[in-house]
């Protein structure tokens, strides 16, 4: 028995240990390739989410920029059931709908904040508003930025507000109107990363049906003892009553309200007022987190940018470059992304930067030449052609 044990086989230390050794190796190859694998999936997919989120944004930027300065015509058919639904006025023919939007224009001048362009682009403006003379802080709260105080202290982001109309004949009763217009303002503000998210927020314009008139009528010019229009004001109020004109108090005219508020008296006004208390309407929502930069850059007929002599481009409050508003016919747009993780495994230098170039060729980010990032940073470049905007809206 002794003689049987002796020469059985068996695994001596330093054979066991060259084992465990060789294992040792052949798992860190494995664990090296799958690390390598690993983190070029992880690229791929931060690429990847940041090409779909990229589009979908996209998608819907270029829908709202084709839209703008869209006017609706209603039909005979549209207007022969209007005057049905509403064959309570007139002595039973119901109210006329024209066929065209009645809807006041307002071109901003005097407030940029009621603009009714059909697209304004204001540069480097963070929030919703227009551009102040003094730079402001923009809070991360939405519901802090208004209209007067949006920031100019950054290279991101320009802000785009598009204007288009719409119809509903099923709102006919009083107190609604069948004729829409949506204001749309896309911008951006900055994240609790420290960087930037985009956000849209959608307005329209209430000028409501009241009674049996499309919309709601002036206080009349004051009457002398004999019934008569003390002012000589009588037939001019009449017609701008209608298409609701501004004219101040003491003429008897239309209220205007000056303000872009969904808390104001809407009782008290004639002209109509943007609020965001429609079911379409937001006051302003996240569409995209870790965004890098917007850019937009509108261009004529002949394919040239529609600038002035500073670099700003067409807008109710820029009185030397808005009176060509109505001559954009298309956007470059350009939307940057930022990966919320880092993706580089070395920040970039001075000798080797990732700069992010705008459509003009300037360097849009200053951070990322100064070695102080290894984010991903993603472009997408189109070009929108608008198919609305003409000589008048």
């Amino acid at each position: 028995m002794k003689n049987r044990i002796k020469y059985i086989a068996g695994l001596t230390l330093i054979e066991i240990m060259i084992g465990i050794v060789i294992t040792t190796i052949m798992m860190a190859a494995v664990y090296t390739s799958y690390s390598v694998v690993n983190q070029s999936y992880s690229q791929v997919s931060d690429k990847a989410k940041i090409s779909r989120a990229s589009r979908d944004i996209v998608t819907m930027l270029m829908r709202d920029v084709r839209m703008a300065g869209f006017k609706y015509y209603a039909g005979s058919h549209e207007i022969a059931q209007y005057a049905s639904n509403t064959s309570e006025c007139k002595n039973g023919t119901g109210i006329v709908l024209p066929k065209n939007s009645y809807l006041y224009f307002d071109n901003g001048f005097n407030n940029p904040q009621d603009s009714h362009n059909p697209l304004v682009i204001r540069k480097n403006t963070l929030g919703f508003g227009i551009v102040s003379d003094a730079t402001t802080s923009v809070s991360t709260n939405n519901t802090n930025v208004t209209g007067s105080t949006a920031s100019t202290g950054s290279n991101c982001c320009d802000q785009i507000q598009i204007v288009y109309e719409d119809f509903n004949q099923n709102d006919h009763g009083d107190g609604e109107q069948a004729y829409k217009r949506y204001r749309i303002t896309y911008y951006a503000l900055p994240n609790d990363s420290g960087g930037f998210a985009a956000y849209k927020r959608v307005e329209h314009y209430f000028q409501p049906r009241s009674g049996c008139e499309l919309f709601e009528q002036a206080t009349p010019p004051p009457q002398d003892d004999s019934g008569n229009d003390s002012l000589g004001v009588g037939n001019l109020f009449n017609l701008e009553n209608q298409f609701g004109v501004n004219r101040d108090q003491s003429a008897g005219g239309i209220v205007g309200s000056g303000v872009s508020d969904d808390s104001a008296d809407i009782n008290s006004i004639n002209k109509g007022l943007w609020l965001t208390n429609c079911n379409e309407c937001t006051p302003g929502v996240m569409v995209r987190n870790y965004i890098d930069d917007m850019e937009f850059i509108p261009f004529d007929k002949d394919g040239k940018i529609i600038q002035d002599s500073a670099g700003r481009f067409p807008a109710p409050e820029h009185s030397g470059i808005r009176d060509r508003l109505l001559d954009i016919r298309g956007v470059d747009i350009r939307l940057t992304w930022v990966s919320k993780e880092d993706f580089y495994r070395e920040a970039a230098t001075t000798d080797k930067p990732r700069t992010i170039l705008g459509l003009g060729g300037e360097d849009r980010n200053n951070l990322i030449a100064d070695g102080k990032d290894k984010k991903l940073r993603d472009s997408v470049v189109v070009t929108v052609h608008t198919r609305n905007i003409g000589e008048t809206f």
